[in-house]
């Protein structure tokens, strides 16, 4: 086939290619598919957020809203779940008609009589003195059972104004906005087409006499909601703001149609009502949702000002589409790859920025146009498969060529000996024929040495199942490309990534095989030591969530013993309190083994307590000797008259720990390990010999051994991350860096002392401290302080703990009532918020998250005492978060002591 035929032929084949798409995107978008539905959605809120600006309100809006909020409730002693006082209604219809309302329009249902005649008359007087109040109707779709078999009916009803407000309203219309599956309102609904029962909006324009009403050719039009931004967006302000004339500009309602309506009271997982979805936000998926009243006064100001988004016509839009992709799909065939790849990102950049620029600035919804971006990958793969077609023609030209580049490959060897990678050729035999100089480097071996099919057999490629899948796959296929583990002269393992190629006589025979390796030893290795600290950072979390639940479970047990001790008959009972005594002691030490698994699981401390050093190498002699080989010798003294230093107790045993199993394994044939600990006074003259002294009293931890020692090129990397002189698998290298990142979290330093085949010693400097320690007993002595009768709310969602914290404070005078979730709490709270004195919240809980609930309970009460308790430091944060609230955290586990105290004191 000539080369004009192929050139013809794929142009045919890209066309056909176009055609099939397009074929099934008129399938899409003529059969009404959930396709269609889902993409118009989402390209609608897509849009909007697209075309977003910062601003979020209107200007010169002829439109403002009354809400019917919480804080009206609040304000005008309104309840919550029964209607208003009309005689309010009256009396702001007559402050906006006073102020120059141009009308008013109700977003509230006033279907039945008040229960004061008298109020409904002043109602409907200021409705007809006004003039210009449009009411809104409730439209309801029901089911009918029309026999004992279980038969239904659709039902319809139509809930009116009552008939005196109905007299003296300008009309009404249904308040019900028509929404897609996803919440959105979208059209305009002009009216119910089967009682031709006009809409709010809609009636709101026959009686301001709107253009969009008089004029029959606009009326017919499909009209898109235009949404001017996210909630808020159209000028508004509070019932009791309106009423009281409270910051309301004296011309803020001159002129203007104020749409009056419920702002919706909704918390988190409360059915939403009387609320649609925002289209604005749909990029961050983070729905947002707007009071109906906003959506009905949005619609109206689509009327007033005739900017509802418009669509072309459906034919239009077809033909845009497919003429589009018709001339993408053909004429990129004609273009070079440069090009061609410029001209796609050119297109697409077009295609994706014309719907934002017509959605903006012409307000036309055009949503298919995006479709047509799906046509300049494939346009672009055709072309780019015609380019292929063409070199593989071209590619017959070289043939020749490569028969002659062959024959000059031995002379060309030379070049390669430069090359990092191991290069090598080997006959089909298996024999080495060529070998450059960093294949030497590799393996060891010289050419000479490896031109031997044993080698490379049996010393080089020990693992066969590897090598013989590879010869038997470039022997096939003429390529083979992989991973493979081999061995150097020294028999050390390395990995390589290999590549094998080839090579052709000039008959088109195979005759030797070209091999590139690639070594990657060090990277699989690096690759191997990330993967164990992820290993290490998965079993802290895991660490982290046990201690969070022992947490849970310790505390009502520290609780519950003081609590038997309390309620003995026979407090002094010496059997009785020796038994309190070991639960209560049982409890503080699960307490601590909690804490340093908090400790490992977050990596590091963030409260330091006053250390003995006597006491952290008394507790490692222990461990030491019971779990060190017997031919290890050990050796540790302890200064009796030792200062105390300011440290976590954790991370200082590890300190120990990680140098005591070094020494252990820089002896394999056993030997000595000192330990010591003394008070030392570097002055400037010492210190300058240390690196990073200074001087200073200090408390020196030594540990030394006589084994194999460091050399001097290992000690520059022996503190580095990840490294170690450990065989694979049993070492991570991280305990050396470990200890120089704790050491410098205490503000001390190490010094080193090594020399090979004589032994180590690693000298760590603390800084004394004569601070006393304030420990979890200490804390305990004070004694507890009673109640006067005050109400505390616990919010705890683990029983035992709720019930325990219940009666520890009911016995100390307290009254307590208990909530299992942040939800519930806050519901309680509502209902007795002006008798609780002290809310005590869990910090993790589920439904609400303490943090959820803290903030909801001072946005109603900002004085309210309130105390955290969580067994995770993070929950300490909470006091930084609401920095002038009356907040203090406790750490679970905690004592009847601790909680009362600490309860006594926000309280007073």
């Amino acid at each position: 086939m000539t080369l004009k035929n192929l050139i013809k032929n794929n142009r045919i084949e890209g066309s056909i290619g176009s055609l099939i798409v397009i074929g099934f995107t008129l399938y899409v978008l003529l059969f009404n598919t959930r396709l269609e539905e889902l993409y118009e959605r989402q390209s609608y809120n897509f849009l909007y957020d697209l075309t977003s600006e910062s601003k979020t309100t209107i200007e010169d809006s002829e439109v403002v809203i009354v809400y019917m909020d919480a804080l009206s409730h609040k304000v005008m002693n309104q309840p919550f779940n029964r209607t208003w006082s009309r005689k309010l209604h009256a009396e702001l219809i007559d402050r906006l008609t006073n102020a120059g309302a141009k009308a008013i329009v109700f977003d509230v249902i006033f279907s039945d009589p008040g229960d004061d005649p008298q109020v409904d008359n002043l109602l409907a007087d200021a409705m007809s003195r006004n003039g210009k109040v449009i009411l809104g109707a409730d439209y309801n779709t029901f089911e009918h059972r029309t026999d004992s078999q279980h038969s239904f009916v659709a039902a319809k009803s139509i809930t009116m104004p009552y008939k005196k407000f109905n007299d003296a309203s300008a009309g009404w219309g249904l308040a019900v906005l028509a929404t897609d599956e996803d919440f959105v309102v979208r059209k305009h609904r002009h009216q119910l087409f089967e009682e031709k029962i006009p809409s709010l909006t809609w009636k709101t324009a026959e009686v301001l006499d709107l253009n969009v009403f008089k004029d029959t050719s606009i009326r017919s039009y499909e009209k898109y909601v235009r949404y001017y931004g996210p909630p808020n967006a159209i000028p508004n302000v509070s019932y009791s703001q309106a009423y009281n004339n409270d910051g309301v500009p004296n011309d803020f309602f001159k002129d203007k149609i104020v749409f009056i309506g419920v702002r919706p009271i909704a918390g988190t997982f409360i059915e939403r009502r009387d609320e649609f979805r925002n289209p604005f936000l749909t990029l961050k998926r983070n729905f947002t949702f707007m009071p109906g009243v906003e959506v009905q006064a949005t619609l109206l100001l689509n009327f007033i000002r005739e900017d509802w988004l418009k669509r072309v016509s459906p034919v239009v839009e077809l033909f845009i589409f497919v003429i589009t992709s018709l001339l993408i799909g053909y004429g990129f065939t004609l273009l070079r790859p440069i090009p061609l790849t410029i001209t796609c990102l050119i297109l697409s950049t077009v295609f994706a920025l014309a719907p934002i620029w017509l959605f903006k600035y012409q307000l036309i919804w055009f949503p298919w146009l995006l479709f047509s971006i799906g046509q300049i990958p494939i346009a672009w793969i055709s072309s780019m498969s015609y380019k292929s077609i063409n070199w593989i023609i071209q590619k017959r030209a070289f043939e020749e060529q490569r028969k002659i580049a062959v024959a000059q490959i031995h002379e060309q060897a030379a070049l390669l000996d430069k090359a990092n990678d191991a290069i090598f050729v080997l006959t089909l035999d298996w024999n080495v024929s060529y070998w450059n100089r960093s294949a030497k480097l590799l393996y060891g071996w010289d050419k000479d040495e490896i031109n031997s099919n044993e080698i490379w057999r049996n010393k080089i490629n020990v693992f066969n199942d590897v090598i013989d899948h590879a010869q038997e796959i470039v022997v096939s296929d003429g390529f083979w490309a992989g991973e493979m583990k081999q061995l150097n002269i020294n028999d050390k393992e390395i990995i390589v990534n290999s590549r094998w190629t080839l090579v052709k006589d000039n008959d088109n025979n195979p005759e030797s095989v070209l091999i590139i390796n690639n070594d990657i030893t060090e990277i699989r290795q690096l690759e191997q030591q990330f993967l164990r600290a992820q290993r290490m950072e998965s079993l802290g979390t895991l660490a982290g969530g046990i201690a969070h639940d022992l947490n849970n479970i310790l505390s009502p047990i520290l609780l519950a013993g003081e609590m038997l001790r309390i309620n003995h008959k026979d407090q002094f009972d010496p059997k009785f309190n020796r038994i309190v005594n070991i639960l209560n002691t049982s409890a503080k030490r699960g307490a601590s083994m909690v804490n340093q698994i908090l400790t490992f699981a977050r990596g590091s401390s963030n409260e330091k307590v006053t250390i003995n050093l006597n006491h952290i190498i008394k507790e490692m002699e222990k461990i030491i000797f019971e779990t060190f080989p017997k031919n290890i010798e050990f050796d540790i003294n302890r200064d009796s008259d030792l200062k105390m230093i300011q440290g976590d107790p954790t991370q200082v045993h590890q300190i120990l720990l990680n140098l005591c199993v070094n020494a252990r394994d820089a002896m394999p044939d056993g030997g000595k390990i000192k330990i010591s600990a003394q008070n030392v006074t570097l002055d400037s003259k010492t210190a300058y010999k240390i690196k990073s002294g200074r001087t200073g009293r200090f408390v020196l931890l030594s540990v030394a051994d006589n084994g194999t020692g460091i050399s001097q090129v290992l000690v520059k990397k022996i503190f580095d991350p990840f490294f170690t002189t450990k065989e694979e698998g049993k070492g991570t290298g991280l305990g050396l860096a470990t200890v120089t990142t704790i050491i410098k979290q205490h503000n001390g330093f190490l010094n080193l002392i090594t020399k090979p085949d004589v032994g180590t010693t690693f000298d760590i400097y603390f800084p004394q401290s004569e601070i006393i320690s304030d420990s979890l007993e200490d804390l305990d002595i004070k004694e507890a302080s009673y109640g006067r009768n005050e109400i505390v709310l616990v919010i705890e969602d683990e029983k035992s703990m709720r019930e325990m914290t219940k009666s520890t404070l009911e016995n100390y005078g307290y009254q307590v009532i208990v909530a299992s979730d942040g939800a519930k709490g806050i519901e309680l709270f509502l209902q007795n918020k002006n008798e609780v004195s002290a809310v005590i919240v869990d910090y993790m809980m589920p439904v609400m998250s303490g943090n959820s609930t803290i903030q909801a309970l001072l946005s109603y009460n900002p004085e309210l005492a309130i105390l955290v308790i969580s067994g995770l430091d993070e929950a300490e944060k909470s006091k930084n978060t609401f920095k002038k609230a009356n907040l203090e955290y406790l750490k679970k586990p905690f004592t009847h002591n601790q909680l009362l105290n600490n309860v006594h004191q926000l309280l007073n």
